[in-house]
């Protein structure tokens, strides 16, 4: 540091060697520490910028945790306040803040707001549905994160609905079923997720007299954040998962020989490679059997080699046991993981395991010709 002669000898040089006055040389000099200090002053703030952008990027992260959108934006605008507070305490302040935030983060798990486990719920539904079906969110205030979670994991664009808009009006609530009459109408399957939200489409699809018939009750659970957080008001630690199908079941069916009739097939025209085609069937025996019949549910190329099947029991139950005329349902899943994609054609035939070479015949062929599926 120059001491005050040897700075007054350094400033008269300066105005000689300028012509300038030595209250103009001052002035000039505090000009450029003032310039130096709003430089210095800049650089503050960008690094509080920079910190401030650090923490968004944290919060970008807690964002892929399913964090919701208002909370990503309050988290930035906090960020920001945070950053701009932070450049502004002393060195010293600014480490044992940072030591003190590093100490207390270890001991805190990296939570920021507990949230359901949405994607148990969106791969639970993975493994049972096909592209046509309807889902429907029972879910409360969830159902967004819901839809985000089964979209994301299908790798589609399910039609999905929302039921929150109609039984959140207080003042005049909206039936549900009334809204969505037409989308039930021309659903062959229906998936009802419920959680914490009282249903108004289970007591409707469970009802017979509505054309519809339960084909499977499953569940997820709502991971470990939630478990038992609220039991006070009811709420199960698993998340509902039923699935219903609509068929068109008439006095008439196919027959198979003249043991089994094939009262409904349903099956989904278009799948992806990686998620099963799942054929649900209804089936009745005019009679009591004395065997036990097989199932085989085939996928053929356009030469007719089998590439993809399903092969076993018609039913959950024997065949020897069943009543006559009495409705047997159940579900075939044909892996199509190994499958290119394309076009094939669904048949189905059923036989003896005794005799897998003499199938029943059905309108004088060996297999009933279902439909074709697309692979995609």
């Amino acid at each position: 540091m120059l001491q005050p002669d040897a700075f007054q000898r350094r400033i008269g040089a300066a105005c000689a060697a300028e012509q300038v006055s030595p209250e103009h040389h001052v002035l000039a000099h505090i000009e450029r520490t003032l310039e130096a200090v709003a430089v210095a002053e800049k650089m503050r703030l960008a690094r509080g910028v920079f910190t401030a952008i650090e923490m968004d990027r944290s919060g970008a992260r807690a964002q892929k945790s399913r964090e919701r959108p208002q909370e990503a934006c309050l988290a930035r605008a906090v960020a920001l306040v945070v950053g701009a507070g932070f450049v502004r305490l002393r060195q010293g302040a600014r480490w044992s803040l940072l030591v003190a935030y590093l100490v207390v983060s270890a001991g805190i798990p990296p939570l920021i707001q507990p949230h359901l486990a949405y994607d148990q719920t969106a791969d639970v539904l993975a493994t049972h549905i096909n592209p046509a079906d309807l889902i429907i969110l029972e879910t409360g205030w969830d159902d967004n994160a819901f839809a985000y979670e089964i979209r994301q994991r299908l790798g589609y664009d399910a039609s999905i609905i929302r039921t929150l808009p109609w039984v959140n009006d207080r003042v005049e609530p909206i039936q549900v079923v009334s809204q969505i009459g037409e989308a039930l109408q021309h659903a062959e399957r229906v998936w009802v997720v419920n959680w914490y939200q009282p249903s108004q489409l289970l007591p409707y699809l469970t009802n017979a007299d509505n054309g519809f018939v339960s084909i499977l009750t499953t569940q997820a659970s709502v991971g470990t954040d939630y478990q038992g957080r609220f039991a006070y008001a009811g709420a199960d630690d698993h998340v509902m998962i039923q699935g219903f199908a609509q068929p068109k079941l008439g006095d008439e069916g196919v027959s198979f020989g003249a043991e089994l009739i094939l009262r409904e097939a349903l099956f989904s025209a278009s799948v992806q490679a990686d998620q099963p085609l799942y054929v649900d069937a209804w089936w009745s025996v005019p009679r009591s059997l004395a065997l036990d019949y097989s199932v085989g549910v085939f996928l053929l190329a356009h030469d007719g080699t089998v590439i993809a099947d399903y092969n076993g029991a018609v039913g959950a139950l024997p065949t020897s046991t069943w009543q006559p005329n009495q409705l047997q349902q159940t579900r075939y899943a044909i892996r199509t993981d190994a499958l290119s994609r394309g076009t094939y054609e669904l048949v189905m035939a059923v036989y003896h395991y005794e005799t897998p070479a003499q199938p029943l015949m059905v309108n004088d062929a060996p297999h009933l010709a279902l439909g074709l599926v697309n692979v995609r």
